[in-house]
């Protein structure tokens, strides 16, 4: 993976400044020690009556963390429910809902008589270069595949709409670890410059009316 930078324009700039220790990179050796960690959002669907049920009359969290555990394997760590997600329980995956995530309109008839929850699945850090992050997450969605799939006569189903998200987040290192002053205003400069790019990779909503966004 590679860091895009954007360099400034040419000007007059005094040696001085220019070796200012603010802008200047980290250490080589922390060069390339990033993290990475994703958080899925969707919409648990279940029929009333048939699994346990939260009071609101959601599907159960409950319900799906327990079957999330049964088929992951042992090296694919789940927080307990309603983990407090201290940094030590970072290096596991945790389970929450999540008030951004709804029915649109149009979804509520189908719906009818049905229950829902949404839902927030956040993975744990990962290292970039020396974990095998890309075949621990499709583990993961394998999982939640198989919890709501028909064919297996599964109670569940599991619904993304534009409410939901797919969220990336890049780190420097462990925890405690910055990016360099100059990286992180290379990258204002990108995002500042394709500002109407990245909105056009979004829905309307989600710019205009996404009280979240």
């Amino acid at each position: 993976m590679h860091i895009l930078t954007m360099s400034p324009s040419p000007s007059p700039v005094s040696p001085d400044a220019e070796a200012s220790s603010e802008d200047s990179d980290l250490p080589e050796k922390h060069s390339t020690a990033l993290t990475l960690g994703i958080e899925i959002e969707f919409v648990l669907v279940g029929p009333p009556g048939v699994l346990q049920h939260l009071s609101d009359g959601n599907p159960s969290l409950e319900d799906f963390h327990s079957h999330l555990r049964c088929l992951l394997p042992s090296t694919v760590p789940l927080n307990d429910l309603y983990s407090t997600c201290k940094r030590d329980e970072y290096d596991k995956w945790t389970i929450e809902t999540d008030g951004s995530v709804d029915l649109l309109d149009h979804e509520l008839p189908a719906a009818n008589n049905l229950s829902f929850l949404a839902v927030e699945l956040k993975s744990r850090i990962f290292d970039y270069y020396s974990s095998d992050w890309p075949a621990e997450i499709t583990l993961v969605l394998d999982a939640i595949h198989t919890i709501c799939s028909p064919a297996l006569g599964s109670a569940f189903r599991c619904l993304a709409n534009r409410t939901c998200g797919l969220h990336v987040h890049v780190g420097k290192g462990v925890l405690g670890h910055s990016f360099a002053l100059r990286t992180v205003k290379n990258l204002l400069q990108l995002v500042t410059a394709f500002e109407r790019v990245l909105d056009a990779l979004h829905t309307a909503d989600r710019i205009s009316e996404n009280f979240y966004c």
